[in-house]
């Protein structure tokens, strides 16, 4: 499955605090990142592994704040909210919940490095090589 990026930009959503049953349930505060995927368009959170999909980014958008809303209510009615959270990499302060600040973020591509030997009867030069093992990786 290929996924092809629509955006580098990452939305940020907030889920408002509700009451229920007389305490207030925190709000939270996480990324989506919007893919395009042949005809429809997925959304994920990738803290907490929470994805959706629909035909528009603005239904993609809908759709993964009801998936992640429906998740954290689910935890929250398990008892586990604050550990999936934690877990998760978000900092609790006060009532919000939001995710710890990156000091840096990088995209970081490692080239394979294909270690070409003849096979027998090729030629240095020719077009018969096989991959060696352990081909690729820093060097």
């Amino acid at each position: 499955m290929y996924l092809l990026i629509l955006s580098a930009i990452y939305m940020r959503h907030i889920l408002q605090g509700t009451e229920g049953d007389g305490y207030v349930i925190p709000r939270v505060e996480f990324r989506g990142e919007f893919f395009r995927e042949d005809d429809v368009y997925v959304g994920v959170c990738r803290e907490l592994n929470v994805s959706s999909f629909a035909e528009t980014l603005d239904q993609v958008r809908q759709a993964l704040l009801e998936a992640v809303e429906g998740f954290l209510e689910e935890c929250d009615q398990m008892g586990t909210l604050n550990e999936v959270l934690e877990e998760a990499g978000f900092i609790r302060k006060r009532e919000v919940w939001r995710l710890r600040e990156s000091v840096a973020e990088e995209k970081l591509v490692e080239r394979l490095r294909a270690c070409l030997t003849p096979k027998s009867g090729g030629t240095a030069n020719g077009s018969s090589f096989s991959f060696c093992p352990g081909g690729y990786g820093r060097g």
